[in-house]
């Protein structure tokens, strides 16, 4: 029965029957009327708001009925009969989201005012959100309605003007976010009564930046009257001439802009300016009024592109654009980012559309194609490098070289376009350049050709190649062919294809597959035993093919750190080893040191390999004496062994506390050779070796220390050491000193002995007031540690230990601020201000007796005037 009559009281509504509405309402109970008119559970759900889809199902009330048909009689009759004004229609959208609005939401939505002032006398939340996308309030919607009489009368009546939806839109957003102007009175009306126009939204978004983007002039205009800030940011720096850019009717708006004080070359966070968005998105017009207002066309944004990169990004109009800025100055052969690349090498990289179009219109503009970039590459280079695997660059690689790219261009590393191709396995690429000329022969800063660099690539194709069109079999700056040096990292498929040749001898055949073999088993990747003895086997079965004249090993001292073994000499010597993996190891690093020569940085590698293995295996003393051994080999052969120093020095700390002193001097002497050999530039410094070998000095000097190795006296060999390393000035990558590094890092380590060290170190001469990069001395360091309250006596020391040693309180660093400045703790503010007020009392004391002051207990208040004017 309850089911009929709600059909009844639908059918009404619909129908606009008021009379019927009434008859029915009056027969029922007041619990059926009660159930009726609270739920949503009735009605057709057709939704008639324009932007809905048509294929929505849903239910509404049946107030939300009478409103949306604009039927007043129908509800005041429902709102008689205690209707509930907050019943919302319900639609759903694609089966998971649904969307709801109160019935005051829809009179608003049709600006039926009669309703919304009965539905509002009857209690209806003036400021209730719609559960929708849009969650916005009946204001904002009246508001994207351009209703100026709904707007004024749901304000007068308790709308919000400054509410904002989820977003953090409020309606003012909203009147610039409709897809035309918004009425002049509508906004006037919004701010007039509170909204604030720099309001931002939860992305800092302001209204002027929406009006900007929409294209809506009348309304920048009306917001800028009404005291918008035109060089607001938002929360990615963009302003509203930003906006005005990406916009339409970017010209006119931006115009207005410029004329109330926008800057013309406003940055994001990223220094990105109006002028880059226009070039990016190939708008000549609006690039053309940036510039004519003032727009720079030279300005970097973070990793240092211009406008004219931009331009790159939107091949389409780069000629019209990049025109543009060229005709106004733009630097075509600017230097870009951290790498100084150039416009030309930045249309190179795989991120470029049309690439082809882009090169032409630099080139034919003024690119110079051979300039180098920080590292030395060229634009043939980045083509090279950034179409690896994506595409072939035949077409552009052409274009330059007829264009007078110098396809041997080499870089700061002596890398050559056809070397870098050949490194990524580009044979199709490497091939190309080699057809076009490319010098083979030519080498890199490591005496390697494109050769090794074929051989390293274990590409069987691309050697073939070279070979066939007449590549040289030279040595590299180590000695190496290119056959060792694919030996000598295990590229077993070149080095059996190449080997096979009628001009490989046969004992370069046998090096390469014992070098092969060796190089196989001590890799550090897989440790592959049999495959590694195999092609030893077959380089010793090579030497005893005719065995009337074996071709015999050198014989070679045995290495202490190889467990002493030697080279098998013959086939049964090497068999009786074929199972036993330490010996095959030995035999392989010998292999090694014997063709490579003992001081040949490659055996470097597989030395630390195997070195790794043992100690994984809980093998330390192998492992030390592999460690030891690379040590050697590594400054023999000028390359860093801070690695190994740091390990053999971290081990020496932390097994031992009495090590040998001999054993200790020994590793002090190899780390004061190594920063001898950095600062005369024979080893390549770089920031993991200069933290390897501070950690290696906190350990050898702690040991030193805590042993009093260096004894009472300055002659001492550990002394000597020291002070030589004192000359070195060993430094960090950000100039830290060694008195810097102890002071900052080690306060809080109970196991380091702080303050023994730090007497040791200005015994033998360290600078108490050496400065870093910031001008801070270790004093500067010491005074903001936050030393713990067990610590306060060990902060004193360390200070006391400073001054004992020479360090001023009053030195300034780059800031301008002295230690007392810097102080972090009570403790540490309470020594530098005793130590200020002792040198005061010691000049007074000194002036007093120079000058012949009188005093009498005290000394005087005018003693300062005395001491400024002597």
């Amino acid at each position: 029965m309850a089911d009929d009559r709600a059909e009844e009281i639908f059918e009404a509504i619909t129908t606009r029957n008021s009379v019927l509405l009434d008859d029915v309402l009056k027969k029922m109970t007041s619990t059926e009327r009660a159930n009726v008119l609270t739920s949503d559970q009735y009605g057709s759900g057709e939704v008639l708001d324009e932007d809905s889809e048509e294929d929505e199902d849903g239910t509404e009330s049946l107030l939300v009925t009478a409103v949306r048909n604009g039927d007043l009689d129908s509800v005041k009759m429902l709102l008689k009969y205690k209707a509930d004004v907050e019943v919302r229609e319900k639609y759903l959208r694609d089966n998971w989201s649904s969307i709801t609005r109160a019935s005051l939401f829809w009179a608003a939505d049709f600006g039926y005012i009669d309703i919304l002032r009965c539905l509002i006398e009857n209690g209806a939340d003036i400021n209730s959100f719609s559960a929708d996308n849009c969650n916005c309030t009946p204001l904002m919607k009246a508001v994207e309605n351009g209703d100026k009489d709904v707007v004024t009368f749901l304000i007068d009546h308790g709308a919000n003007v400054t509410i904002k939806d989820k977003c953090g839109y409020t309606a003012l957003h909203r009147a610039c976010i409709i897809y035309h102007d918004c009425s002049p009175e509508v906004l006037s009306c919004l701010i007039e009564n509170g909204a604030d126009v720099n309001l931002s939204t939860d992305s800092n978004r302001t209204p002027l930046m929406t009006a900007c983007e929409y294209g809506h002039v009348n309304t920048v205009t009306i917001l800028i009257e009404h005291g918008a800030n035109v060089n607001l940011q938002d929360r990615d720096g963009l302003t509203a001439v930003h906006y005005a850019v990406r916009g339409s009717q970017a010209c006119e708006i931006l115009s207005c802009l410029m004329e109330n004080g926008a800057d013309v070359d406003a940055k994001t966070f990223d220094d990105c300016t109006p002028l880059m968005i226009a070039a990016e998105r190939g708008d000549t017009k609006v690039a053309t009024f940036l510039i004519e207002h003032g727009a720079n066309v030279d300005l970097p944004d973070k990793i240092g592109a211009t406008a004219l990169c931009y331009a790159l990004k939107c091949p389409g109009n780069l000629c019209e654009v990049g025109s543009c800025l060229i005709e106004n100055g733009a630097d075509i052969n600017a230097c870009i980012n951290y790498n100084c690349c150039t416009p030309l090498m930045m249309a190179c990289e795989k991120t470029v559309n049309d690439q082809l179009n882009a090169l032409t219109f630099l080139i034919e503009h003024g690119a110079i194609v051979n300039l180098q970039d920080i590292h030395g590459s060229t634009a043939l280079h980045y083509v090279v490098q950034e179409n690896s695997g994506f595409h072939e660059p035949y077409e552009v690689l052409d274009y330059l070289i007829q264009n007078g790219a110098d396809i041997n261009a080499q870089s700061n590393h002596g890398r050559t376009p056809l070397m870098r191709a050949i490194d990524l396995s580009e044979e199709d690429t490497a091939s190309f350049l080699i057809k076009q000329g490319a010098n083979l022969d030519l080498q890199d800063k490591n005496g390697d050709t494109a050769f090794h660099y074929a051989m390293r690539s274990n590409s069987v194709e691309i050697t073939d190649s070279i070979l066939t069109l007449g590549a040289s079999c030279m040595c590299n700056n180590r000695g190496l062919t290119p056959l060792l040096v694919a030996s000598s990292i295990g590229k077993s498929e070149v080095v059996v294809d190449f080997i096979k040749r009628p001009e490989v001898t046969k004992e370069q055949r046998i090096e390469a597959l014992e070098l092969l073999g060796a190089s196989v088993i001590t890799s550090s990747s897989d440790f592959q035993l049999e495959m590694g003895f195999k092609y030893i086997k077959r380089g010793m079965e090579e030497r005893f093919a005719n065995p009337s004249q074996p071709l015999v090993k050198p014989s070679m001292e045995p290495v202490e750190a190889y467990q002493k073994r030697k080279e098998s000499q013959t086939l049964e010597e090497l068999a009786l080893i074929e199972d036993d993996f330490d010996a095959l190891l030995m035999e392989s690093l010998n292999i090694r040191e014997r063709i490579l020569g003992k001081e040949n940085a490659e055996l470097l590698y597989q030395i630390r390999d195997v070195a790794s293995f043992y100690l994984m295996n809980d093998d330390l003393s192998t492992c030390i004496r592999l460690r030891r051994h690379a040590i050697k080999i590594a400054q023999s052969s000028n390359v860093s062994s801070a690695c190994d120093l740091c390990f053999i020095s971290d081990n020496l700390f932390e097994r031992n506390r009495h090590p040998q002193q001999k054993e200790v001097i020994e590793l002090l002497e190899q780390t004061v050779l190594e920063y001898k050999k950095q600062n005369t530039g024979k080893i390549r410094r770089n920031t993991y070796d200069l933290e390897d070998l501070f950690l290696c000095l906190k350990n050898l000097i702690s040991i030193i220390s805590i042993n009093g190795f260096c004894g009472e006296s300055n002659t001492s060999h550990a002394s000597i050491l020291l002070r030589e390393l004192c000359r070195q000035d060993p430094r960090d990558r950000f100039g830290n000193t060694f008195l810097h590094f102890v002071v900052r890092h080690h306060i809080h380590d109970n196991s380091f002995p702080l303050l023994d060290v730090l007497k040791l170190l200005l015994n033998v001469g360290f600078d108490v007031n050496a400065v870093n990069d910031k001008g801070d001395t270790p004093l500067h360091l010491a005074v903001t540690l936050k030393a713990k309250q067990n610590k306060f006596c060990l902060l004193t020391g360390v200070m006391e230990t400073m001054f004992n040693g020479g360090a001023h309180h009053d030195f300034v660093n780059s800031d301008g601020k002295t230690p007392m400045d810097m102080a972090k703790t009570d403790v540490a503010r309470m020594i530098l201000s005793e130590k200020r007020k002792l040198e005061l009392k010691c000049i007074s004391a000194r002036a007093v007796k120079k000058f012949g002051i009188p005093y009498l207990g005290v000394v005087p208040k005018t003693l300062e005037k005395y001491i400024s004017m002597h």
